[in-house]
């Protein structure tokens, strides 16, 4: 068996990413490698971080419920004495369902987060 002192891993200072596929929902921001020795133990550390590309959320989930969330207020200000008042509210209520439908279809199954709109 060897000791610390005998064995010395030669790491390059970035991790190789010559195999890395690029992914949509994620960005490679930068690799690095840490070798240290700590009383009779010597560890190797591989840091890889990425970043998340918000774009997908932010224009199927994130923008849609705030266009809507802003039509429901902006049918309050309908004079009540135009009938388009209640048909309006009603579309906005059904197009949050529509909205929750395709959010849940688009979600992994699990039953740990659930939509407030789902509560």
């Amino acid at each position: 068996m060897y000791r610390v002192d005998q064995v010395y891993f030669h790491l390059p200072p970035k991790v190789d990413t010559t195999f890395f596929r690029p992914n949509g929902a994620w960005s490679l921001v930068d690799t690095a490698t840490l070798y240290r020795v700590e009383h009779d133990y010597a560890t190797a550390r591989f840091l890889i971080y990425i970043a998340r590309k918000p774009h997908y959320f932010f224009y199927t989930l994130i923008l849609p419920c705030i266009l809507l969330s802003l039509l429901v207020l902006l049918a309050f200000l309908l004079p009540p004495e135009s009938g388009e008042k209640v048909s309006l509210q009603i579309t906005l209520l059904l197009s949050f369902s529509i909205f929750q439908v395709v959010l849940t279809s688009n979600m992994p199954p699990t039953s740990d987060y659930v939509p407030l709109v789902g509560k």
